[in-house]
């Protein structure tokens, strides 16, 4: 808050206004308190993360998925780190090659044949990619 960074450089609003329309879009869903998210079915959280993904800035799903990830939920959140994880683990020359929903679904794939959560796989590769 107060800081005038923007969601996006291209058509976003400030980080602020993105997060009290994401706010005022969970309440008109209903939504009011963690566990209601954290027992939702994958098709009312598919919903959620499309409403999500309709503020100016948001629509990667990126701010979707760490917002889930945070919440506990079982999920990845695919930026720039994890995507060039990926891409270096599948021998690829950069981020870019990675499509956000193939570096989520390799993370979460990977996690569960490790017998990990995506939380810990997301946090351990995001430590490795800044030398943490």
């Amino acid at each position: 808050m107060g800081n005038r960074q923007r969601t996006s450089t291209r058509n976003g609003i400030l980080k602020a206004e993105a997060v009290l329309r994401e706010a005022a879009m969970l309440e008109e869903e209903g939504i009011a308190t963690r566990g209601q998210l954290t027992r939702a079915s994958p098709r009312r959280l598919d919903h959620l993360r499309a409403r999500w993904c309709t503020v100016p800035g948001q629509g990667s799903g990126v701010s979707w998925r760490a917002f889930a990830l945070g919440l506990g939920l079982p999920e990845v959140k695919p930026d720039r780190m994890i995507r060039r994880f990926v891409a270096a683990a599948l021998g690829r020359p950069g981020e870019a090659t990675v499509k956000l929903d193939e570096a989520r679904d390799l993370v979460i794939a990977t996690a569960a044949r490790l017998g990990i959560s995506p939380r810990a796989l997301d946090h351990a590769i995001w430590s490795h990619q800044s030398g943490g």
